[in-house]
């Protein structure tokens, strides 16, 4: 993964594939490759990061991760877990 400040591209060994993602995009993926079996709870603490003074993540904030693992999930960068 190269982070280009607005952008990232990633290279996704399994596919060849080469992609070109958004910063929030980019954030979350290298938030879950740093702990892939923390998955949520790692990313509950990187969104607290960003919260309000309580802690909690605005629905903008939400809608962005939601966004991002979408994206991710569709690109097979990332995989739904139980």
């Amino acid at each position: 993964m190269q982070d280009w400040g607005e952008e990232w591209v990633v290279f996704d060994g399994a596919s060849g594939d080469c992609h070109l993602l958004s910063a929030a995009c980019g954030a979350v993926l290298a938030e879950l490759l740093h702990a892939p079996a923390e998955g949520l709870d790692r990313l509950q603490l990187f969104l607290r990061a960003f919260g309000d003074e309580a802690g909690a993540p605005s629905d903008d904030e939400m809608a962005t991760l939601q966004q991002a693992l979408e994206r991710l999930q569709a690109l097979g960068l990332v995989r739904a877990t139980e």
